[in-house]
């Protein structure tokens, strides 16, 4: 854990596939040797989050007190192992366990996915960019258990920018490009992920795919029809 940086998707991630097997799961530990300094209190839609940093036993009986009453979800952060809390402070935690913090593993859990497929593990900022999403926004489950590129892809896609399918044609991205609102979303990404659109744009609308989202991201407007016109024209 310690080669990843611990941010509130991580742990807002972690906490909701704990509360999809436990429902209502309160009191969440989390063993990680990332330190949490971003703030006690933390609000995300209509959930209240208070994150305790627990470096000993003391401590992570403390935070458990502290906890006592109120609908806030508390997460329990340590360094410590189970063995060294013992039973009374692991009995008052959801399944009675820590749990460990692994992007992909997060993300097989809110898909329901048994297995990842390895191009998808090969890009870390896509685990990234899923943990970004709230849980509601994950409503497919991946085909067989197996979530694949097409699954990533269509929802990030749609979420993000609005653009409606996993595989973007050249006619389907002219048409998403007459939207000033999407393609300020598209603008407002970060530049790894804006890579990430055009490459997979490459992949099924060619050099003309790619060419329409660089002069939008070079000219940053939405007058991308002259780009893709010539190169529908051509198709025809």
């Amino acid at each position: 854990m310690s080669a990843i940086l611990l941010t509130f998707d991580h742990l807002k991630a972690q906490a909701a596939t704990v509360r999809q097997k436990v429902e209502g799961a309160n009191r969440i530990g989390i063993h990680t040797f990332a330190r949490w300094t971003a703030g006690v209190e933390r609000t995300d839609s209509e959930l209240t989050y208070r994150i305790h940093q627990c470096d000993s036993p003391l401590a992570f009986r403390q935070a458990l007190n502290e906890s006592m009453g109120g609908n806030a979800v508390n997460l329990f952060l340590t360094p410590l192992e189970e063995r060294d809390l013992g039973d009374e402070i692991l009995l008052r935690l959801a399944k009675q366990r820590l749990f460990s913090i692994d992007r992909w593993q997060i993300i097989r859990s809110l898909f329901n996915a048994k297995t990842v497929d390895p191009r998808l593990m090969k890009q870390s900022w896509l685990a990234e960019e899923v943990l970004h999403l709230s849980a509601q926004d994950i409503t497919s489950t991946a085909p067989g258990g197996f979530l694949d590129e097409e699954t990533v892809w269509g929802i990030l896609l749609e979420r993000r920018i609005g653009f409606g399918s996993a595989r973007p044609d050249l006619s389907g991205i002219l048409t998403w490009s007459l939207s000033e609102e999407k393609v300020t979303q598209f603008l407002g990404l970060d530049k790894t992920f804006q890579d990430g659109i055009i490459e997979r744009s490459e992949q099924f609308a060619g050099l003309a795919g790619r060419a329409v989202f660089e002069y939008m991201r070079r000219s940053r407007t939405s007058d991308a029809a002259p780009v893709g016109t010539p190169a529908v024209a051509s198709r025809n």
